[in-house]
């Protein structure tokens, strides 16, 4: 008797479907933000470094902006074209519609989302892995880091900037229309009222993958260009009030002596952006060890980016060539780069 073949299951609806892997990745990014937004919001003792004395600031950046200012004997608004002013504006707004608490949990909570939904846009304009959910949970531990509970609220603002911008580059990479251009300008102006670090890099990162990326024509290198264009102006303009406040001198705290091991770990210690607390302890275990330290979040960030890299460099995907170079040249930077920047 022939043997009857057994058709293949069908697929469950939408098993396969893009938008339905990407709202997989959504869920997965919510859920891994939610415990941490519950403590923002639950435990009233919990503060950021820096977060009440820029919820002062704001405060009297909004009452100094009335004709009847109880700080106007002190303190004066002055409307200087400052990077940082992302921040301050938020906390004003807050402070418009909020109380004070809830101001300051607002603002500690939205860069947390931002840079964690930023940092996903990216993942998903560049890469083609079906897989969602890992990257949405790698892009909230980024998001959970020392600046953020350092209360560095206008440069978290201004981090995200770096994503999105890097994101639309990359989708109009082969197609710079004016539109296009123009959208990157506007990205990029926005980036510098954001923070002038996260900018700087956002300008390293058009310009490494303009020229790393195949494909390189005039047409993307003037577009690309003419995107940051604008800092033309800004840039002499910040000069310029930088003037006032005297000079600034790089500063290596850590770094004291090149040519010593010792040194170089105190300074991948200071940089290190992923550990929360202390690398030479291990939660429920009393003491400390220096083989704790080798399950530290940096260290094990440190070896997944080594395993990508070398997974990367085995597909040698030549379209993505430019970012591998732009991972190793910020990762560099971030490890050499003086402690006053």
């Amino acid at each position: 008797m022939p043997s009857t073949p057994i058709d293949d299951p069908e697929p469950m609806p939408g098993e396969n479907d893009p938008g339905s892997r990407a709202g997989r990745g959504g869920w997965a990014l919510a859920l891994a933000l939610t415990p941490v937004l519950l403590i923002v919001g639950l435990v009233p003792g919990f503060i950021t470094q820096d977060g009440p004395a820029h919820l002062y600031n704001a405060e009297i950046l909004r009452a100094s902006l009335g004709s009847e200012s109880p700080f106007a004997g002190a303190f004066a608004v002055r409307w200087a074209p400052l990077p940082n002013w992302a921040g301050h504006l938020l906390l004003m707004g807050l402070l418009s519609i909020l109380s004070p608490r809830w101001s300051d949990v607002a603002a500690t909570s939205i860069p947390l989302m931002a840079l964690a939904s930023a940092a996903f846009f990216l993942r998903k304009r560049v890469a083609d892995d079906p897989d969602e959910v890992a990257p949405a949970l790698l892009c909230a531990l980024i998001a959970v880091n020392v600046c953020w509970l350092l209360g560095f609220t206008g440069f978290l603002l201004g981090a995200c900037l770096f994503p999105i911008t890097l994101g639309v580059w990359w989708e109009g990479r082969n197609r710079m229309t004016p539109a296009r251009v123009a959208a990157l300008a506007g990205l990029i102006v926005v980036g510098y009222f954001g923070h002038l670090v996260s900018l700087g890099l956002t300008i390293v990162g058009l310009i490494v993958l303009s020229l790393a990326t195949p494909g390189l024509s005039w047409r993307r290198l003037l577009g690309t260009l003419a995107a940051i264009s604008p800092m033309i102006v800004l840039g002499p303009i910040y000069r310029g009030i930088m003037k006032q406040g005297g000079p600034v001198e790089p500063i290596w705290g850590h770094l004291q002596d090149v040519r010593s091991l010792a040194s170089w770990r105190q300074q991948l210690g200071w940089v290190d952006p992923i550990s929360l607390g202390r690398k030479l302890i291990f939660p429920g275990v009393r003491g400390e060890s220096p083989w704790f330290g080798l399950v530290s979040p940096v260290v094990l960030m440190i070896a997944a980016l080594v395993l990508f890299a070398g997974i990367t460099w085995r597909r040698r995907d030549p379209q993505r060539r430019g970012w591998l170079i732009l991972g190793g040249v910020l990762l560099l930077g971030g490890f050499v780069t003086p402690d006053t920047l």
